[in-house]
């Protein structure tokens, strides 16, 4: 059974706010469901714009695994350089990424770029205020 590679943080991620233990809980239940031997999270600390513990656990992670967290709005979407350095170590070491609230599995840097562009414009479609004039 392969183990799976799981990440959390206590900070707000997109419109969600999600206590770690629920974030845990969740994970847990998707290794189960899967399949995969569950590790307990690399906890990110609670500092704006801090990812140190999801390049730990990238690090940490040996070639051909798979990553674990709750949401792609977790990865630093709008740091350009964060996200393109996240990128490649991901595509050096074929590392693939589940989302457990997107329901998605990315496994190269283009399907997570494009994953990435998706989600973005998605969410502001959603967060737009529709005005109807009559």
């Amino acid at each position: 059974m392969k183990t799976i590679y799981t990440y959390a943080t206590p900070r707000p991620f997109g419109n969600f706010s999600m206590p770690v233990p629920a974030q845990n809980s969740c994970m847990r239940e998707y290794a189960s469901n899967n399949n995969y031997k569950y590790s307990l999270p690399f906890l990110e600390l609670m500092y704006d714009n801090c990812y140190a513990q999801l390049f730990r656990v990238i690090h940490n992670m040996p070639s051909n695994s798979s990553f674990l967290c709750y949401s792609i709005h977790m990865l630093p979407l709008y740091d350009n350089l964060k996200l393109s350095k996240i990128i490649k170590l991901f595509t050096k070491k074929n590392i693939s990424l589940h989302f457990i609230l997107e329901g998605k599995i990315v496994s190269s840097g283009d399907e997570i770029l494009h994953f990435k562009n998706f989600k973005i414009i998605s969410d502001q479609i959603d967060n737009d205020e529709v005005i109807i004039y009559e």
